[in-house]
């Protein structure tokens, strides 16, 4: 039987760079030692066999999400980077022999560590905690939710050429395609406690299948999950035959291609700005920094704010006028705010790493600084190109942020300590967005120097725990019924949210000056960092880069080579 040569090249790039030998070893091995525990603590309780189910489900899930996406990511984009895609189509490859081999190689390298995983959830099965349809639909729910995940991926691929991008559409489609019956149907009925149109429209979500056998069908039942499997196996289906066309289309730019050409132009203008607008920046900003100017004319990153900011809000009215009396609260008012000012931190920290990591991967950095471009002139630049880009979307935050607050006092009667509570809390929201955006984001930016990758650098830099201490507290009211209750106005409560806005607002501050300090390593190291090369996504040395701070660490020396292997076993003799 003759595989095809993608399939071989990929096998042959996974065993080099993940090693799933030894994947499959730990994954295995994990999983055998809780089931170990599980079986010898299975003597106190009865209801070990679910426990452990619930365990091994959850690990299942994170080998068909995760992994399967940062494989399936870069199949295509990473081809069309490395101008490799023209290449093998010119030896006779047609472009569905090419994605075939991709999505069965994707698909092949994914699957290693759930085969090792699987087996395993028969051990609560044989015990005797689990029913037989359950562990069906364990068994059809992860492949159908693999490959699910390939498709989606496989098609951000296909339509992006930048692995940050295509991460971001994988992410945004299956939040869209996974939530957009979920989400309103739970929260109507979390909200007003009668369900607001019938279940059946939840089949259509394919993470409603994951979440009825992860609850053990405590949610939904057995007669809903085998549409729902369905459904799922038609998005896929559907994600891999678009895949397929677009593939088809776009492998090579088609100078003749006249199909759309006044949308694409409109489209254009919009990012790049009208002539008039090009004109003014290039008068403003490229005698006063040249970088400033370079990376300012790019309006992608303020054109995704704006519309993450307008998408939040057309949600927000959207649920108002679904239930117009439960939907205004404070704590919705609070979650709003928090969800808005993250998704502008979560823009502006990406952008900052996306121009350096970019200039640094494609070289153009090295190229820049053979110019009379100093290196704190770039530093100095892209701070000064984030600081006006992002300013009328923070101006534009605060001011839905101080609509929400007046809103927030029409929703309820108040007394003095639930008003002092209540503004000490939109004080801190205002500081948040308020404040100066530019010096945090070096130590992003440094990041993304060492490793040329702005993904990596934007989770690598550990600027988010604060945002997710709060979207954690406000989830949790969310659940709980803290819809209309906070702030309650009482002694206590006030002096704890005294005490916690003055403990975040002194963190800000630190926090800032902090990471104001790597500004000036970053201007000092710049040149000497860009002139070496770009370390591989896969290279061991990010194991040991422990603090984000230092240097990357440096390339193992080479063994210098002996005579007898220059020269070969045999000349010697």
């Amino acid at each position: 039987m003759s595989i095809s040569p993608i399939i071989q090249h990929d096998l042959r790039m996974a065993l080099r760079r993940n090693d799933p030998v030894r994947a499959r070893l730990i994954a295995a091995a994990a999983t055998g030692g809780l089931s170990f525990l599980f079986l010898l603590f299975g003597l106190m309780t009865r209801t070990w066999g679910t426990q452990l189910f619930h365990y091994l489900f959850l690990a299942c899930l994170f080998l068909v999400i995760l992994r399967p996406a940062q494989i399936a990511l870069g199949i295509v984009s990473e081809e069309r980077r490395n101008q490799t895609l023209e290449l093998l189509f010119l030896t006779g490859m047609t472009p569905a022999e090419f994605f075939r081999g991709k999505v069965l190689g994707a698909t092949l390298v994914a699957s290693c560590e759930l085969l090792a995983v699987a087996p395993f959830l028969a051990v609560p099965f044989v015990a005797g905690g689990l029913s037989v349809d359950l562990y069906v639909a364990s068994l059809v729910c992860l492949p159908t939710i693999l490959l699910f995940i390939i498709s989606v991926s496989i098609l951000a691929s296909v339509i992006c050429n930048d692995d940050t991008m295509a991460l971001m559409t994988t992410v945004v489609l299956v939040v869209i395609i996974s939530g957009v019956t979920t989400v309103p149907f739970f929260l109507g009925k979390l909200l007003t406690g009668a369900t607001p149109f019938s279940e059946g429209w939840l089949f259509l979500s394919p993470g409603y299948g994951a979440l009825m056998v992860g609850s053990q069908f405590s949610i939904g039942s057995v007669a809903a999950f085998w549409p729902t499997a369905i459904c799922t196996w038609l998005w896929t289906i559907l994600c891999f035959c678009v895949a397929a066309v677009v593939l088809s289309r776009t492998w090579r730019n088609d100078p003749d291609a006249r199909v759309l050409q006044n949308w694409r132009q409109k489209w254009q203008t919009l990012v790049r700005g009208t002539a008039a607008w090009r004109s003014y920046l290039r008068i403003v900003t490229l005698t006063r920094n040249p970088y400033q100017w370079l990376a300012q004319r790019d309006r992608r990153p303020v054109l995704t704010a704006w519309g993450i900011i307008l998408f939040l809000c057309v949600v927000w009215f959207i649920g108002w006028a679904l239930w117009p009396r439960n939907w205004p609260s404070t704590m919705n008012f609070f979650l709003t705010a928090v969800l808005m000012i993250i998704a502008l931190e979560t823009v502006i920290s990406h952008t900052a790493a996306r121009r350096i990591g970019h200039d640094r991967r494609d070289g153009f950095l090295e190229l820049l600084l053979t110019t009379p471009l100093s290196p704190i002139e770039i530093v100095e630049g892209q701070m000064a190109a984030i600081r006006e880009q992002f300013q009328p979307v923070r101006r534009g935050i605060l001011a839905l942020c101080g609509l929400m607050m007046v809103g927030g006092f029409l929703t309820r009667s108040w007394d003095s300590l639930a008003i002092i509570t209540y503004l000490m809390v939109w004080g801190v929201f205002f500081v948040w967005c308020a404040r100066n955006g530019t010096q945090k984001v070096s130590l992003i930016m440094w990041i993304a120097l060492n490793t040329g990758r702005p993904s990596y650098a934007a989770f690598r830099s550990k600027g988010g725990a604060f945002f997710w201490f709060w979207m954690f507290f406000q989830f949790r009211n969310l659940r709980f019924g803290g819809l209309g209750t906070f702030p309650t106005g009482t002694v206590t409560e006030c002096a704890v949210v005294g005490f916690a806005v003055a403990a975040m607002i002194i963190f800000m501050i630190v926090v800032d000056r902090d990471r104001s300090d790597m500004s000036f390593e970053f201007s000092q190291k710049l040149r000497s960092i860009a002139q070496d090369p770009v370390p591989d996504p896969h290279d061991p040395r990010y194991k040991k880069w422990k603090n984000v701070r230092d240097p990357f660490p440096p390339a193992d020396p080479k063994p210098r080579p002996r005579l007898a292997d220059l020269l070969g076993p045999n000349t010697l003799s």
